[in-house]
């Protein structure tokens, strides 16, 4: 009678254990799941990569969405940040709410890379290794896209309202650079375009008002100083006209080093007449 007594007590002992190591492993945090991973891609591609995220944070309520970029070697400085704000534009022009969104810009290698995870509910989240690159010699920082209303343009290659996230993201990031190197000067040089377009076996040039990159040059240098930049250290200009979309050029120029120059590329019929 006693044995049995003290092997019940024994196996309730043995029941109480497996009961609270079964509910430690329940509570414990879980890994982040990998859910999508790849790297060069066009628009079309990454909002269907986009939506599938989407889908899967729909259905694991209370988890979060991790977003990574890995630079390549070839990308712009400030090329991973301005493409974070582009895929954060989409989620939440989708409704995700963006305290499910985490964004991290980490080191890569020769290729950029995107990978996606969702972040199960009380996990915490680490961070990758990010290297801060302060470039000795003159640097093209950035360049990016800027819009202007014009038909069948600004919605063929943008997600609608992220060529200004872009821009506001990249010249965060640019004027970060330049807060850690206070000696160092800001060039921006933005070109208005031709716009190319093909239509009926016919090449349009649509070009931009002549103006419009006078505009948004000074915008950009109006949001660097915002971003604690000393309006001494930057030069904003127009750089004329590309035979290409409009675009933005972001210069970190070296204490001595190079001036950067404009390099226009297409002249109008009335420019070329003045220019004779």
């Amino acid at each position: 009678m006693e044995q049995i007594k003290k092997y019940c007590v024994v196996k309730r002992i043995v029941a109480i254990i497996f009961t609270f190591l079964a509910a430690t492993i329940v509570a414990s945090p879980q890994e982040p799941a990998l859910v999508d991973e790849f790297g060069k891609h066009n628009t079309e591609e990454l909002m269907a990569r986009l939506d599938n995220l989407h889908n899967q944070l729909y259905r694991n309520d209370g988890s979060i969405a991790l977003i990574r970029v890995y630079r390549g070697k070839a990308d712009y400085l400030g090329f991973p940040s301005r493409y974070l704000a582009r895929i954060k534009t989409y989620l939440t022009n989708h409704k995700v709410n963006g305290h499910r969104l985490a964004f991290q810009e980490c080191d890569g290698g020769d290729e950029t890379q995107y990978r996606l995870y969702l972040v199960p509910a009380s996990t915490k989240v680490s961070n990758c290794q990010k290297s801060l690159i302060i470039p000795q010699a003159t640097t093209l920082f950035d360049s990016y896209f800027y819009s202007y209303e014009y038909p069948g343009i600004d919605d063929c290659c943008s997600i609608p309202g992220s060529d200004i996230t872009e821009a506001s993201a990249s010249l965060k990031a640019f004027a970060d650079l330049l807060s850690k190197k206070p000696e160092r000067r800001a060039y921006i040089i933005a070109y208005n375009g031709t716009n190319v377009l093909g239509f009926n076996s016919r090449t349009l040039r649509p070009l931009d008002p002549a103006r419009k990159a006078t505009r948004t040059a000074i915008n950009a240098k109006k949001l660097l100083i915002q971003n604690g930049i000393d309006a001494k250290r930057i030069k904003a200009v127009n750089g004329g006209y590309r035979d290409s979309l409009r675009n933005v050029e972001l210069w970190f120029v070296s204490e001595g080093g190079s001036i950067p120059k404009p390099t226009p590329n297409y002249f109008s019929n009335r420019r070329k007449a003045k220019r004779k």
